[in-house]
């Protein structure tokens, strides 16, 4: 069983996709992965080791996959063999720079999630956001002290054989990442959150509709330097069983009196007091016929404004 998804690109080489095949091989009692067919280690800070990236990965999915009501201890994972020569974007060698990692994993463990789609297809779900996205402003305050606001992206969650997608949450791999609230950043920071919102149009279509992606629309109130690990800006969230990819991600830029710029990655790009910057995450896939969704939750998805008629009358014609 196969499937494949990539990243948009590793931070210097921006215009190579960095792709991955996938395969679940079921060999008796045993469960294979192989990723042998999967980017090479980068030159950008997105590559991680053996154990960390590719073995971590594989358990995650397996887990999610196979035994996800089953607490997790090494006897799990004994059926579990994962096939991952050296030097690939998983198992990079030594001095390889690995800095953000962690924004590389979710969409490598929805891709071998994917896999299962074939085998246990009402045990899965569609594809989510799938990436961390973390976004960084740093300044000086007016007394020489350094100050730095970070923070990582929520997304929409891809839809089951039973329910709607759900979100907007982090992504599966967040770990303990937590939300800032806007009231706690604007007070100890020198920005403003102008918006918050759940963008209309970003899920997947389907029997089950994807949970939706998110608006965030800032404006810096001094000076700073712009720090973005942005992803899943091509790559869409697949749906299954029919269901329809979602909207993916995007980050545009707005310098006072220059034209708005889009970027995924950049490393302290200084803007000015009064730029603004709109942050888009990817919405969760879609499952099932489109066609196969009552009028009813059409109709509620259009009065809660999930969806627009425009996309209505594209993904739900009979409805």
């Amino acid at each position: 069983y196969e499937a494949q998804c990539w990243l948009d690109n590793d931070g210097i080489e921006m215009d190579r996709r960095l792709h991955f095949n996938f395969k679940v091989i079921i060999k008796g009692d045993r469960v294979i992965f192989d990723l042998s067919d999967i980017a090479d280690q980068v030159k950008g800070p997105y590559n991680a080791g053996l154990i960390g990236g590719g073995i971590t990965a594989a358990k995650v999915a397996y887990k999610y996959a196979v035994i996800p009501d089953m607490h997790a201890d090494e006897g799990c994972f004994r059926p579990l063999e994962v096939v991952l020569p050296p030097g690939k974007i998983l198992s990079a060698k030594a001095g390889a720079p690995m800095a953000r990692f962690n924004v590389i994993m979710a969409t490598v463990i929805d891709g071998l999630i994917h896999a299962f789609g074939e085998i246990i297809p009402h045990q899965v779900a569609a594809a989510h956001h799938a990436a961390q996205n973390s976004f960084q402003f740093t300044g000086l305050r007016p007394d020489g002290r350094t100050w730095n606001y970070n923070d990582t992206a929520h997304g929409g969650w891809g839809a089951t054989s039973r329910n709607d997608g759900a979100g907007p949450f982090k992504t599966m791999s967040h770990g303990d990442c937590k939300d800032i609230p806007a009231e706690i950043a604007e007070a100890l920071y020198p920005i403003r959150l102008d918006e918050v919102s759940l963008r209309p149009d970003s899920a997947g279509a389907g029997r089950y509709r994807g949970g939706l992606g998110v608006l965030r629309r800032y404006t810096t109130l001094a000076d700073a330097d712009l720090t973005i690990a942005w992803e899943r800006t091509t790559c869409a969230p697949w749906g299954l069983a029919g269901g329809r990819e979602a909207s993916v991600g995007s980050v545009e830029v707005e310098q006072p009196g220059q034209a708005p710029l889009s970027i995924t990655k950049v490393t302290k790009m200084p803007i000015k007091a009064g730029t603004k910057i709109t942050f888009r995450t990817a919405g969760g896939g879609g499952y099932g016929n489109p066609a196969e969704r009552p009028a009813k939750e059409v109709q509620r998805d259009l009065e809660l404004g999930y969806i627009s008629p425009e996309f209505a009358r594209e993904n739900y014609p009979g409805a």
